[in-house]
């Protein structure tokens, strides 16, 4: 287990997002959220590096590596758990700098040479480097959707962290684009752990490891992937997979 919620219940002002959600996150393995829009998803997500802290009042445990996030520094917490988005965010600078930026930042790099044996280590993990390696000092921008996320996650590797959150990194790209970052999830997640949020129940189905399924801000139902789609226990599961809502 890399990551837990226990009792987990969440406010923004008077309306209650999320209702007494207890779930463990699976070291080295891919948990997809799936559900309907607006079911808290994200807002679930979110709790784990503390991205709702200042919009909302939690209640229950929320815990990465063992350890209340409550009590972790914000900026360490950040760095062990990294985020990827919906949308590209690649930073107005250089390929080179999108990755050696936080490193340099949290002093993870003691040399020049560490900082780029890791921005190539980052790409290569990534299957970018062949693409890129002449364009390093170029601006982000001028890269693909597909390759810009795929340096988002690069990025987000840079600073090694042990928790990875996705909320819905594929949906912005094209069918090839999407496939090539689902298989690129798979690689990664024999060494690192991911929540993912997805609206695209066949690709939780593909890589997914275990899959929760939220309805209204409750946890309907939660197992491995291969029993969850083909013998799901809830009515209300069957019902939305069968695509009768949502």
């Amino acid at each position: 287990m890399i990551a837990k919620t226990t009792n987990l219940n969440l406010f923004y002002g008077k309306k209650q997002a999320l209702f007494d959600i207890n779930m463990e996150i699976s070291k080295n393995k891919i948990t997809a959220l799936i559900g309907a829009s607006g079911c808290g998803k994200s807002t679930f997500l979110r709790c784990f590096n503390r991205m709702n802290d200042k919009i909302a009042k939690i209640y229950g445990l929320v815990e990465v590596d063992e350890e209340d996030v409550k009590i972790q520094n914000e900026t360490a917490l950040r760095k062990k758990v990294g985020m990827v988005f919906q949308q590209p965010n690649v930073f107005v600078k250089s390929i080179y700098e999108n990755i050696s930026y936080a490193p340099r930042l949290h002093a993870m790099v003691k040399n020049k040479q560490e900082e780029e044996n890791l921005v190539v280590d980052c790409l290569e993990k990534v299957g970018l480097f062949k693409e890129v390696k002449d364009k390093l000092k170029q601006n982000a921008l001028a890269l693909s959707g597909g390759q810009q996320q795929r340096l988002c996650i690069a990025r987000a590797l840079a600073i090694k962290p042990t928790l990875l959150l996705l909320d819905e990194p594929t949906s912005a790209l094209d069918p090839i684009s999407s496939g090539i970052i689902e298989e690129l999830l798979k690689e990664l997640s024999l060494n690192l752990s991911m929540i993912m949020v997805t609206h695209n129940m066949q690709q939780a189905r593909r890589i997914a490891d275990y899959t929760a399924f939220f309805h209204l801000g409750e946890l309907v139902e939660f197992g491995q992937s291969q029993t969850f789609f083909t013998n799901a226990q809830k009515e209300k599961t069957r019902a939305y997979l069968s695509g009768a809502f949502g």
